[in-house]
Parts: structure tokens; sequence; C-alpha cells
């Protein structure tokens, strides 16, 4: 099975990013906006308990903290992907680091970069990001 680690931002910013993605990401109906802590990686199901259970210890030893925005960017030209970029916060890193570190057997693929894909997979972002600005 396939696993993922994301959090969930609150409604008011999810109608904001699926405002976009209706026009601008092919998955939008695959998933509702989220912010990845860890990247899709293989799991049994075996496996997946003793995920969940680290997961519950994970969410145990940190608190509440507030996701804020602060514009729309892109990763081009390594990615063709547009997002709303999500503040880095002290709070936001440790809990992105202990997540990683308790699944250390899945390598990070790229660096954390906060965010909520509002856009991907697209032929040209600049012509996508002046329609969106």
């Amino acid at each position: 099975m396939r696993f993922g680690v994301v959090i969930f931002p609150s409604k008011k910013l999810q109608d904001l990013a699926n405002s976009y993605r209706k026009r601008y990401d092919p998955h939008y109906a695959l998933i509702t906006p989220h912010l990845t802590l860890k990247n899709g990686f293989e799991a049994s199901e075996a496996e997946a308990k003793e995920f969940a259970d680290k997961l519950r210890r994970v969410a145990a030893s940190h608190n509440a903290f507030t996701l804020k925005t602060s514009k729309i960017s892109s990763f081009q030209p390594v990615n063709n992907v547009i997002y709303f970029k999500v503040d880095k916060t002290d709070e936001l890193s440790a809990l992105h680091n202990e997540v990683n570190q308790e699944f250390t057997e899945q390598n990070l693929e790229y660096v954390f970069v906060p965010h909520i894909t509002i856009g991907q997979n697209l032929m040209s972002i600049l012509m996508c990001l002046a329609h969106c600005v």
C-alpha cells in the first residue's frame, strides 16, 4: 500500500486552494488540499499499524499551531508546480523533522518547503501564474 503523512489546513484555506485547483491541478478529485510532511512511500498492512502508532506518539508530543500562507509561488524550473507558500515556523519544522526521523527507512526526496499545491503538471507555469495573480 502507499502511504504519506500530511497536514490538512482549515476549511477556509482548503476552499481557497480548491478555487485554483479545480482549474490547475489534475489531482483535484483525488485528495483535498494539504501540506506534505512525508512524501508517499510503500508499506505493508502490518507496517501500517506500527506507522500509525508512531504518528500518534509524534502528534501527542507537539502542540497545535497555525499555518500561515504568505504568497503564491512556483518550483519552476525544477517542477511545473504552483503553490501557496506556507511560512516555516519552528513548530512546523520540528514536526516535519520528527516525522521524518521516525520513518528513516524512507529517503527524503526534496528539501522541506512547506506549501499547499494549487496547480501541477502545467505546460507553462508562467501562463498560469499570470491568470492566478
